[in-house]
């Protein structure tokens, strides 16, 4: 079957953006699952639900924007474009994930200080003059 170009340079072009999608979300899941205490039945298991529900987006991703069209040049297209994160845009993800981060835990860090503050204020003052 011979397809438009215009379709050709679609399936191409989300092909990319759902290799790079799935090395993004891989990332995300190595920041949030990064415990080396966690046993090794559950790591497996969680493994094992990462790829499926990346499989799941990514089949719904295709659905939406190429029709579902699969053959043997959507899932080089989906490597390469895995491959491209890893070696493009990998380190400056890591960079502003852990930027992210630092700041995340440090607004966290300072809200419980501020609020153990106030309940030291509120409740124990409270106690003293009882």
């Amino acid at each position: 079957m011979i397809l438009p170009v215009d379709l050709q340079f679609r399936i191409l072009l989300f092909g990319l953006a759902a290799g790079i999608i799935t090395g993004l979300t891989f990332d995300i899941y190595k920041t949030i699952t990064q415990d080396k205490n966690t046993n090794k039945f559950i790591f497996f298991i969680q493994d094992i639900l990462f790829w499926i529900l990346t499989a799941l987006v990514i089949y719904n991703f295709l659905l939406y924007f190429n029709y579902a069209y699969i053959s043997m040049y959507i899932y080089l297209y989906i490597t390469f474009g895995g491959f491209l994160y890893f070696k493009i845009f990998r380190r400056s993800f890591r960079k502003v994930s852990s930027f992210i981060n630092k700041i995340l835990i440090k607004s966290i860090r300072i809200i419980f200080k501020d609020i153990w503050f106030i309940l030291n204020l509120v409740i124990f003052k409270s106690r003293r003059k009882k």
